[in-house]
Parts: C-alpha cells; structure tokens; sequence
C-alpha cells in the first residue's frame, strides 16, 4: 500500500490554520507590546508629574514673629507667636525656667494673646531652654527676641492726634527731636533710615512710646533717656 497524498482541501486547511495561528501570536506580541508602551509612557507621565510637583513645591514660610512655647498653669503647651515689641511679659531671670512674672502690655494686650503669671518658658522658636542655665536661657531669649523681631518701634503722635507706629531697622534714625520739652517733637528730618526706607514721619510728631514703653507722662530727661537706651537696645 502506498502513501496517502494530502488531498488539496486538507493542505490549504492545514495552511490557513498555520497562518491563523501565526496571526494570534502576531497579534498577541502587538498587544503585549502596546500594553508595556502604554505602561512606560503612563509612568513616564508619572515621573514627570512628581518632577513638575517637587519643582513647583515651595517650601512653607516661616512664621513671621517670635513663637515662645509656655507650660500653663495645667502642664500644658502652649504656643503664642509675637509678631512686635515689646512683647508685654516680664521673666524672672533668676532662676530656670524662665518664669511669666508679670503682664505689662505691649503685644499681649494689643493681639489678646493668652499669656498669664506663672507660665514657664520651655522653648524659643522650637529651641528648647528648659534644660538651660538660667543665665543662659535669658541670652537665648533675648537672642532671639532681637533675631525674630528686629528694629526700634516708636508711637507717635500725627498732626491729627493719631497714634503711628513706625519701625526703624537701622541707625541713624533720620531725625532730630527736641529734647528739652514734653513730649519728644520732631523738629527736623534729616534722612537716615526716614528718608532710605521712605518711612513717614513729619516735624511736629510727638513721641509717645518707644517699643511699646510709655514715656509721653515723664519728664523730657526721662523720656529722652528712655528713648536712648531702648534704641541701644533694639538697634546696637
């Protein structure tokens, strides 16, 4: 018996089902391929998504003032943000911590802040003092204070009996006061940080408190006196 021969049906079948099979896979490669395309550009969209955020990303402002956490009367933490001088407390320097001993104005009593006798100073600016020396805790307060809120602040008194407060960030002030009458009156500009910073004060302003100390009610020696010291203080 010989070979049976292919009939022609049965090779063109085997043919076209060779070829179907060639075109499934075909069609499976162009699939994977389009789907590892699609996945790459996906995370290459990704990629650059985060590059465009980090790039745009700013870091947060600090806060302007000097933030000074308390312990309360409670044992709590307490955060108040100054944002002008004086900052209207008084501490016992004497001993650590660093200890509220009276309220006398200044931004306590102009902001509201919560600050009361008795509080305990644990840390400046997110710098802790609780462990410090006591002298050492006022250098780091005062640092600070200087550091987070710097220039002198005068209150003057305008030509419409209007209180102006006026902070001045460097020496020479910019003006000259006569000193041998009450209150301190402005009795010329002379340039200095006025005239640098455009700051506005006119001849004929009275001075009514300097960072936020009252001295309009002493005597012109006094308040002059007053005037100078705080000046050093603010602006050495």
């Amino acid at each position: 018996m010989g070979n049976r021969c292919c009939a022609p049906d049965e090779s063109r079948a085997e043919v076209v089902h060779i070829q179907a099979q060639d075109d499934e896979r075909l069609a499976k490669e162009v699939k994977a391929e389009e789907k590892l395309a699609s996945a790459e550009a996906a995370e290459a969209a990704e990629a650059t998504a985060k590059e465009g955020t980090l790039e745009s990303a700013e870091p947060p402002p600090k806060p302007q003032g000097l933030k000074i956490t308390f312990l309360n009367e409670k044992d709590e933490a307490v955060d108040v943000v100054f944002e002008t001088k004086p900052l209207g407390f008084k501490v016992a320097s004497d001993k650590n911590p660093l200890t509220v001993t009276a309220i006398t104005g200044g931004c306590v009593k102009e902001k509201g802040l919560d600050v009361k006798v008795g509080w305990k100073i644990t840390a400046i600016d997110g710098s802790n003092v609780l462990d410090m020396a006591a002298q050492e805790a006022m250098d780091k307060f005062v640092a600070s204070v200087k550091e987070s809120l710097p220039g002198f602040r005068i209150t003057f008194l305008n030509e419409r009996n209007e209180a102006v407060d006026v902070v001045f960030e460097t020496k020479p002030l910019g003006f000259k006061l006569a000193s041998d009458k009450k209150p301190l009156t402005v009795t010329a500009i002379t340039g200095g940080c006025v005239k640098e910073k455009g700051l506005d004060v006119k001849v004929g302003w009275k001075v009514t408190a300097v960072d936020g100390h009252n001295v309009l009610d002493m005597a012109p020696q006094a308040a002059l006196d007053k005037f100078l010291s705080s000046l050093k203080t603010s602006l050495p």
